[in-house]
């Protein structure tokens, strides 16, 4: 396991200090990816109330990531899904031939 370091990342106008042992450029994604999905939820409140409102952005932010991240998982099961038939398809055909 790789040792944890310090980090402070900048997310919707809030500075946070975290531990993670993941690389410096993953920290920073994750934390500029987080920023522009609240800033993206903000954007679509009214000017008044979308600092008010920072709470709701992040769960909004957070569920846009889930969802993303769901997506991912779905694809990636139907890829193994996929794989799996062509290796069944190709040991049938090989024992077909034998």
């Amino acid at each position: 396991m790789s040792e944890k370091k310090s980090y402070k990342v900048s997310i919707f106008g809030e500075t946070y200090s975290l531990l993670s042992d993941e690389s410096d450029d993953y920290v920073t994604q994750a934390a500029q990816l987080i920023d522009s999905y609240m800033k993206e939820v903000a954007g679509k409140l009214s000017p008044q109330t979308h600092t008010a409102q920072a709470k709701k952005c992040a769960v909004l932010a957070a569920l846009r990531v889930a969802i993303i991240l769901l997506k991912e998982k779905g694809r990636k099961e139907q890829r193994k899904q996929v794989e799996q038939n062509l290796v069944a398809w190709i040991d049938q055909e090989l024992l077909s031939v034998s």
